[in-house]
């Protein structure tokens, strides 16, 4: 089982590299090639691990599906049109709420004054996205909308976790949960707003690291 996870391991930071090469140098074929298999790649290197540790059967299956869904968006963002642009968010969506259900027990543990402080603000944020991306058509507007809600909610929850079960791993979390708004951002930036030089480099550094981080996350609390 570890040679099978240092060849998942080796494979996923192949594909990674090669993806960041082919961002940062335009080479449009070999990003497009490469971006397909990063999640699958960190999805058997991860499951490797799960599968040895005491993860609960459902943590696994709800960590497969997330990581199927994010695979899903990463292949409808590979087209540039608005549609599929919305399909691909629409993937990630789903997947984030199953992200979500994982981090429920961080949820669960919250106090509600804490609670009502991150929704509040998280609220705020997805009327301010829907008002800013409305004259794009009301369904993007609250598909962006809902999507960064339900984001936020990964982020709040992996720091709940992260502050009831304090580790090296767990404050991966929300490092990794940071970084996924940060790239998230980005791509609405460039999407919504003007693009800036090596953006599609940079949004697929702090993906790539992201999904990682959260990964090695899951896998350091069933230990």
């Amino acid at each position: 089982m570890k040679v099978f996870s240092i060849l998942a391991a080796i494979l996923f930071l192949l594909c990674s590299v090669l993806n960041l090469i082919g961002q940062f140098m335009g080479t449009r074929q070999l990003s497009r090639m490469t971006k397909p298999y990063l999640m699958p790649t960190l999805l058997v290197f991860t499951l490797s691990w799960l599968l040895i540790s005491s993860a609960p059967s459902w943590t696994i299956l709800l960590y497969v599906v997330a990581l199927l869904f994010h695979t899903g968006g990463d292949i409808l963002l590979l087209f540039p049109t608005m549609k599929f642009f919305l399909r691909g968010l629409i993937s990630f969506l789903v997947g984030h709420i199953f992200y979500i259900a994982i981090f429920s027990d961080g949820l669960g543990n919250m106090n509600w004054i804490y609670f009502a402080l991150s929704y509040g603000i998280l609220l705020s944020l997805a009327c301010f996205l829907f008002v800013k991306v409305k004259k794009h058509g009301v369904i993007m507007a609250f598909a962006v909308a809902l999507y960064a809600l339900l984001l936020g909610t990964v982020f709040v929850s992996c720091l709940s976790c992260a502050i009831s079960r304090f580790s090296i791993y767990t404050f991966l979390l929300p490092v990794g949960s940071s970084l996924f708004i940060l790239s998230d951002s980005m791509i609405a930036y460039a999407r919504f707003k003007c693009r800036f030089k090596n953006h599609n480099f940079y949004v697929m550094l702090t993906y790539i690291l992201a999904q990682a981080l959260i990964s090695v996350g899951i896998i350091g609390m069933q230990f």
